[in-house]
């Protein structure tokens, strides 16, 4: 039973999440009250979940958003940007040789020939030029794992929103997960229309991508039986998760990836796991997390961990080998 702004009860059916991504929860939960749910933001949440539009208990969503016109797809890439060099260096949607790199993303965009500047003297054609250089660019890779072709598909082919917030549903996706992790308040005021609330979200996913990209930059990288270890370099444990992520979708020959700062961040050693499928690993960080007397926990697929700096990188990175093992 829900209650809003009254003490009365109202007899409402919360759906259980399951595998169904949390804002089509939400969706159908707004549809109980009486309120139709906006199906952009709530497909955007499909997209920051790991799904795909039209998926995962969100048809409805997809159907409502086509027929009101909210949403079109197109050729090219998810990015939240008109600015195509600026979405393609801080997306965190891929990782290729321009990710983190602006004018490298320029240098890529004036060899085929695509404007980075306006959205509308686009055709078809330009899109297309671009989604086969960031599949390229992405798949061939020096760091680039096997998945890394099939991965960047999901930043392909995006649903344009023209009146929405962002230029594509991916990349509104990609702004609100960075919203999440950086300022969560400003993602409340991004999906409610706040004045100024675009302009700051998209500093924020700037930043966060920025950051994500340079930690990645150069990690020390050690592989071993179901896990590929990353040692980053970075003072923002908020990336760690985003960082994560990506490794295992584009660089992680194994199933699960192990991010872990190479050096402490405010007195804490921090660390962030990611797997495709279930692999336990909330519950892995927050057994570590009791073994060294820190913080730790997530999902069966994401997880984040912080313990005492004074406790070696290595040592985390066996405990948490250790407790996937066992």
């Amino acid at each position: 039973m829900v209650s809003r702004g009254r003490r009365a009860t109202v007899d409402l059916a919360v759906p259980t999440p399951g595998d169904t991504p949390a804002s089509v929860a939400a969706a159908a939960i707004s549809r109980n009250l009486g309120v139709d749910p906006d199906p952009v933001l709530a497909l955007a949440g499909v997209i920051a979940a790991g799904a795909t539009p039209g998926t995962a208990d969100s048809e409805r969503l997809l159907e409502a958003a086509q027929t009101a016109n909210l949403v079109a797809r197109r050729p090219g890439v998810a990015l939240p940007t008109a600015d195509i060099a600026d979405g393609l260096a801080h997306t965190t949607r891929v990782d290729a040789s321009f990710s983190g790199d602006s004018e490298a993303a320029s240098d890529h965009l004036a060899e085929i020939d695509v404007s980075s500047e306006s959205d509308g003297d686009r055709d078809d054609a330009a899109h297309t030029r671009l989604a086969s250089l960031v599949a390229v660019e992405t798949a061939t890779a020096p760091t680039a794992a096997p998945q890394a072709a099939d991965s960047v598909e999901a930043a392909l082919r995006p649903y344009a929103t023209p009146a929405g917030p962002c230029a594509t549903l991916g990349g509104y996706a990609d702004v609100l997960s960075a919203l999440a992790r950086e300022r969560p308040g400003a993602a409340l005021s991004l999906a409610f229309d706040a004045p100024g609330a675009v302009s700051e979200a998209i500093e924020v996913w700037r930043a966060h991508g920025a950051a994500t990209h340079a930690a990645l930059a150069s990690p020390t990288v050690g592989r071993y039986d179901g896990v590929s270890v990353f040692r980053v370099e970075t003072d923002r444990p908020t990336v760690l998760p985003t960082v994560a992520r990506l490794a295992r979708r584009f660089r992680s020959p194994e199933p699960v990836a192990l991010v872990v700062t190479e050096a402490p961040v405010d007195g804490q050693r921090h660390a962030a796991a990611a797997a495709v499928e279930q692999r336990g690993l909330g519950a892995t960080m927050r057994t570590v997390a009791g073994e060294f007397d820190g913080d730790g926990g997530g999902t069966p697929t994401a997880a984040t961990l912080a313990v005492d700096g004074e406790i070696d990188a290595g040592d985390t990175i066996a405990a948490v080998r250790e407790t996937l093992d066992a």
